[in-house]
């Protein structure tokens, strides 16, 4: 047990709870004093559970949050092309090609939470993915409409 955690457990009689190194891995971990029935602290009881599948989800999450951004950016930058008049451009091929790749990308995840039978996450990956599409199929329409309107003000 650290300094720190004795301090405050076995000196102090206060609760310690924070991560600490346990062995031979981090922790997330509580410390709280154990009273006898005179009042004198005799010993600690310890409660704590690994952080690393923590920190493991959490490295994941971010991921498809940066996944889910890019794919967000690359399909404003497309929009941004449709809307520029570009569209059989290197760049945009190279944004289509983006597109797909990412679609890919969420289902492949979807299907990795599937095998591992978390099933609320792989719904959540084929939410992203029709919402992307939906997105895509909107803006298409609008650009359409709004094509359709120039030409009937000309």
């Amino acid at each position: 047990m650290s300094d720190a955690v004795s301090r405050t457990v076995l000196e102090r009689g206060d609760k310690w709870i924070n991560r600490a190194f346990v062995v031979n891995d981090w922790y997330i971990s509580a410390y709280e004093p154990i009273i006898d029935i005179h009042g004198e602290r005799v010993g600690i009881l310890y409660a704590g559970y690994l952080e690393a599948p923590f920190r493991a989800a959490l490295w994941k999450t971010l991921a498809v949050v940066l996944l889910l951004l890019i794919g967000l950016l690359g399909l404003i930058f497309r929009v941004r092309l449709q809307g520029r008049g570009i569209a059989h451009s290197h760049v945009f091929t190279a944004a289509n090609i983006s597109k797909i790749a990412l679609y890919r990308v969420l289902f492949a995840i979807a299907a990795y939470w599937a095998t591992l039978s978390h099933w609320l996450y792989a719904w959540d990956e084929f939410l992203w993915i029709a919402g992307f599409a939906a997105i895509e199929m909107n803006v298409s329409e609008w650009r359409d409409e709004l094509a359709r309107g120039e030409e009937q003000a000309a």
